[in-house]
């Protein structure tokens, strides 16, 4: 149904979430917001070798971002200590602190980073670059800055095909990772593929730059739309749907429906 959905509905859906997985404080509703993200993620058809592929940059950042936030992460009058990673008698010379708090914040900003990443995955999937742009104009948003986004899209799968080519024409003529002696030789071989790289994304962006010149893109203040999706019953469904969670979660969040207990936290659950 994703698929099939307006994309104005799919863009409030992404603002929104958005919104309510940076106000949230609980990590248990944002594991829960996870897993139902990688669910969907799965049900719209991105499989999991896929996912995996598209995100294996952000979890090495996320792995790196957690340890740094771990270890050097400085809270001020922060008492509470998880434990010492070099554990000495007595206790006030042991070294490397964990705190509570920096666990705590490291963990957080994980679960920001997966779910906002695949929430992107998941629009970008189910969703073509013209209809990313009638959207935007649907919503308001001035048609420049509505197509200046379709480019940066488009120019996503051509710079990583760019790069592609580039490593096999190096490979080609033996320029090769594992061939290469020494960190200088390393640092010629990243040099002169990121120079080579950037040179054919160059080219494009002269060579769109003329196409939008040429058909006089940016003269009229207006802009006629070449089709319009109309809305289905599906699309009223799922915002409504959608806005009632939000609602929802936004009223639990700041304690207004008193009436339902407060989540525990984990530390509670597992540590104490």
């Amino acid at each position: 149904m994703f698929h099939k959905l307006h994309p104005v509905p799919k863009i409030v859906f992404i603002v929104l979430l958005t919104y309510i997985v940076l106000v949230q404080t609980s990590l248990l509703v944002l594991a829960g917001l996870m897993i139902f993200v990688f669910g969907l993620s799965l049900s719209v058809g991105i499989t999991i070798p896929a996912l995996f592929s598209r995100l294996k940059w952000i979890l090495m950042i996320i792995i790196f971002t957690v340890v740094i936030n771990i270890f050097f992460n400085a809270i001020e009058g922060e008492p509470e200590i998880l434990f010492y990673l070099i554990p000495r008698e007595p206790i006030e010379d042991s070294l490397l602190p964990i705190r509570r708090l920096a666990v705590y914040y490291a963990f957080r900003i994980a679960f920001w980073i997966l779910i906002l990443s695949n929430c992107g995955l998941i629009f970008l999937h189910t969703t073509s670059p013209k209809d990313v742009v009638y959207g935007l104009r649907c919503l308001g948003a001035p048609y420049k800055f509505a197509y200046a986004l379709m480019i940066g899209m488009r120019y996503i799968p051509l710079i990583q095909d760019s790069t592609t080519s580039v490593v096999i024409a190096q490979k080609a003529r033996g320029l090769e990772g594992s061939n290469a002696r020494g960190l200088k030789r390393v640092w010629e071989l990243v040099r002169d593929r990121l120079t080579t790289s950037l040179i054919l994304i160059f080219k494009q962006i002269k060579i769109t730059a003329k196409s939008l010149e040429l058909r006089g893109f940016g003269k009229y203040r207006g802009r006629t739309d070449l089709y319009k999706i109309p809305w289905q019953f599906r699309d009223f469904l799922f915002l409504s749907i959608f806005l009632a969670f939000i609602l929802f979660a936004s009223l639990y969040r700041f304690s207004v429906l008193w009436f339902i207990p407060p989540l525990p936290s984990i530390y509670s659950m597992f540590w104490v």
